[in-house]
């Protein structure tokens, strides 16, 4: 007959099982949501890509508009002293 030892037994075995197996669901949810967090974190990487990118493109830009600037004010210079020039020779 099944004396009190093997009731022992058979409740822990059956009590171990069940946390076992909440603790692998535990698991696996917490895997999927660290999946979800590794998503999120690719997609803000991307995005800090993308801006950065957009950011250099932009400075570029500028740093040509400045350019363009300054030798448009070096031109401007070169024509305002010619004619200076042609000014006093008509005087």
């Amino acid at each position: 007959m099944i004396d009190a030892m093997q009731i022992l037994i058979a409740v822990v075995l059956s009590s171990l099982t069940v946390v076992l197996v909440i603790i692998g669901i535990e698991f696996f949810l917490i895997l999927k949501e660290m999946r979800q967090s590794i998503i999120k974190m690719n997609k803000i990487i991307d995005d800090t890509g993308k801006v950065t990118g957009t950011i250099a493109d932009t400075s570029e830009e500028i740093s040509g508009f400045v350019s363009g600037v300054k030798k448009g004010a070096g031109l401007i210079g070169i024509l305002s002293r010619v004619l200076k020039k042609v000014n006093e020779e008509k005087d």
